[in-house]
């Protein structure tokens, strides 16, 4: 079956849905069957319309909150990593996985530390003991989930050493993806504080920071991947503030389009009409014939193209301040 703008609105809402699910213990042995299916899906989407979620990293869902937009980011960036790096759909969905469970237990208290809120005791304790938290949620469906274990164990580990010098040792490839994930994600979510940054900051700023080649050579492929310019990111052109949506390649060689109307995007900021559109556009889209295309900006269209209670908020900012930012 072909994505719709609606599967993507929809696998936000079930994230969103799945995180809260912690605070009902009844619902407890029902959350890794969902998680997996959850990974599930954003594999295969990103395996179809890359640039659809690679998009989502431009974008902030503020109905939702931080801690579900950080969740999305960062399975976002780990499947795009995955891809980057050529690994099987066992191997890229058990990562996305364990993204989906980083923040299982703790979402009100990553909410209140993004907004820079003191936790309590008790919240402090939780948030500290999160990733135990979590493995002993998803062990209550009586479900092998040894290998999420394994990598969220020694998660806080591998990221401090990806951006510490002298050089720390760490061996486990997969940790490594997980961890430089989170640590982008964290960098590019959107914060009141305004003091995210953008994709490719994030990425400059580990790859000088970091000692680790295997996560050096990870970025720079995971740049490659993507390209020069993120999917519903603005760009100057001849003087014109445009959304840059993809590329296309013709065997005869490289041509592009950019429309105009996208300037609407910056002009009113990221609506309701402007994010469903956008997507609409990016999941239209097939994933080996990009191109530049027109966003035509009709806010009467917006009922038939996503579910309605999908808003997105300032995103998209000309970031400032130092990245690597850590919650932890």
């Amino acid at each position: 079956m072909q994505p719709t703008p609606q599967h993507l609105a929809s696998l936000f809402k079930q994230t969103h849905e799945m995180l809260r699910l912690y605070y009902n213990k009844s619902q407890w042995p029902s959350i890794y069957p969902l998680l997996s299916k959850q990974a599930e899906q954003f594999y295969k989407l990103y395996e179809t319309h890359p640039n659809a979620l690679q998009a989502q990293l431009c974008l902030y869902v503020s109905d939702f909150g931080y801690t579900t937009n950080l969740v999305v980011n960062q399975c976002v960036v780990v499947a795009a990593l995955c891809k980057s790096l050529n690994y099987n759909s066992q191997v890229s969905q058990q990562l996305i996985a364990v993204c989906l469970t980083n923040y299982l237990c703790v979402q009100t208290q990553t909410n209140k530390l993004a907004a820079q809120q003191p936790l309590n005791n008790e919240e402090k304790k939780q948030w500290q003991a999160r990733h135990q938290l979590a493995v002993k949620l998803l062990q209550s469906a009586n479900l092998p989930s040894n290998d999420i274990a394994r990598i969220l164990a020694p998660l806080n580990k591998y990221k401090q050493a990806l951006l510490s010098a002298p050089k720390i040792m760490i061996y486990d490839g997969a940790t490594t993806l997980v961890a430089l994930a989170n640590i982008i994600a964290m960098n590019i979510t959107y914060r009141a504080a305004d003091d995210h940054v953008n994709l490719y900051k994030a990425i400059s700023d580990i790859y000088i920071r970091t000692p680790n080649s295997f996560a050096q050579n990870a970025l720079k492929k995971l740049v490659a991947n993507i390209g020069p310019y993120l999917p519903g990111s603005l760009v100057s052109v001849a003087e014109q503030q445009l959304t840059y949506v993809c590329s296309k390649t013709h065997n005869t060689g490289r041509s592009g389009h950019m429309s105009s109307t996208c300037k609407t995007f910056r002009d009113f900021g990221l609506k309701v009409c402007q994010h469903t559109l956008a997507v609409a556009n990016f999941l239209n889209m097939r994933s080996e014939y990009e191109e530049f295309v027109k966003a035509k900006i009709a806010s009467t269209t917006v009922t038939d193209l996503i579910d309605s209670q999908v808003s997105a908020s300032a995103g998209r900012k000309q970031f400032g301040r130092p990245s690597c930012h850590r919650l932890s």
